[in-house]
């Protein structure tokens, strides 16, 4: 079952943020993003690489090669992933068949906190 008329514009809404206030779409600070939501650089990989697929789910190797390098585990993604929802929020990352998609609530979320970083 589909969610209401209301809830969808919303969230529509919401995905537009980011487009509606000129961010190209791409993050290039980094560090900003470590120190912001308190990440690791591993962490701060990952959530840069899947911001910058603007929704669009990335194979779990491909996060695996941005975020851990050679020093991949079976289960390191796992854990990233774990610790960026805990530490950002549980509604930011997806889980599809294969890879991992930032919501557009993760990414009005992350643009906001850049945003308002720049104007502190």
């Amino acid at each position: 079952m589909g969610d209401c008329i209301h809830c969808q514009a919303a969230r529509d809404e919401i995905a537009e943020l980011p487009a509606a206030h000129g961010l190209s779409g791409k993050l290039t600070d980094q560090r900003a993003i470590e120190r912001r939501f308190g990440l690791t650089r591993a962490q701060a990989r990952i959530t840069q690489a899947l911001y910058d697929a603007a929704g669009r789910m990335v194979p779990k190797y491909t996060l695996e090669s941005v975020g851990l390098g050679e020093d991949a585990s079976p289960d390191g993604l796992k854990v990233h992933i774990c610790a960026i929802r805990a530490k950002i929020g549980k509604e930011t990352i997806d889980t599809g068949e294969g890879g991992y998609a930032m919501t557009p609530v993760g990414r009005a979320l992350i643009y906001t906190a850049l945003k308002l970083r720049e104007v502190a």
